[in-house]
């Protein structure tokens, strides 16, 4: 239905909103994990799951914990995300919050050090571009994300690691990241992500299409 009209896709980005002392800070060598994001078919309780692999294996060495924020548009994908808190004798190390706010997510980005974009790998996934993703990178956060189509054009060695969706690929992902803590900084991170600012996208890519339309 497009044949013969000019197409502009603009990119979807994201914001810094951690404080500008921590970015200079060093990564953070504790293992403090966050989501953020809706519920619904995102399979959540599976990171849950690999989580729990990693706490038994490295919980005497490294500090861990995971704060999951989100909401679903039905009960039931919470609950799984409690319940699965409550089988794996993860309460007050596994924290469920519930839904916060956009702009009052910039303390718990200054608070953790990994961001989780767990996407299932599914055909309607796949092409979606992840917002939470840029998100966790241009807030300075390591970021552990499931190998989609979009994920992998923007996770490198400099700002994170791919995964499958099986809890025991989530546990690797997460080891990776331990055992390479101190080869990550928070200036390269968020700069592995600079042209997706909302600033960049709208003064170089929109402004430029409004003006080419109406001219």
């Amino acid at each position: 239905i497009f044949k013969g009209k000019k197409i502009f896709i603009l990119p979807l980005g994201a914001d810094a909103q951690i404080d500008d002392s921590n970015l200079y800070k060093d990564i953070s060598l504790e293992m403090k994990l966050v989501y953020v994001g809706v519920f619904d078919y995102r399979k959540v309780e599976k990171t849950i799951q690999g989580f729990k692999i990693f706490y038994d294996k490295y919980n005497k060495i490294v500090n861990c914990s995971y704060t999951i924020i989100g909401y679903s548009s039905t009960k039931l994908y919470v609950d799984k995300i409690i319940n699965e808190i409550k089988i794996n004798d993860l309460d007050g190390i596994v924290n469920y919050i519930g839904k916060i706010p956009n702009y009052n997510l910039g303390k718990y980005f200054n608070n953790h050090n990994i961001g989780v974009s767990y996407i299932p790998i599914t055909d309607y996934f796949q092409f979606q571009p992840p917002t939470k993703t840029y998100e966790y990178l241009a807030n300075g956060l390591i970021c552990i994300a499931t190998s989609t189509y979009e994920n992998r054009k923007i996770i490198n060695k400099a700002n994170g690691v791919l995964v499958g969706e099986a809890p025991y690929q989530f546990f690797k992902g997460l080891e990776f990241i331990y055992f390479n803590l101190d080869h990550y900084n928070k200036i390269d991170i968020c700069n592995s992500v600079k042209d997706y600012s909302w600033a960049n996208i709208v003064n170089n890519k929109l402004k430029k299409y409004l003006r080419d339309i109406c001219n």
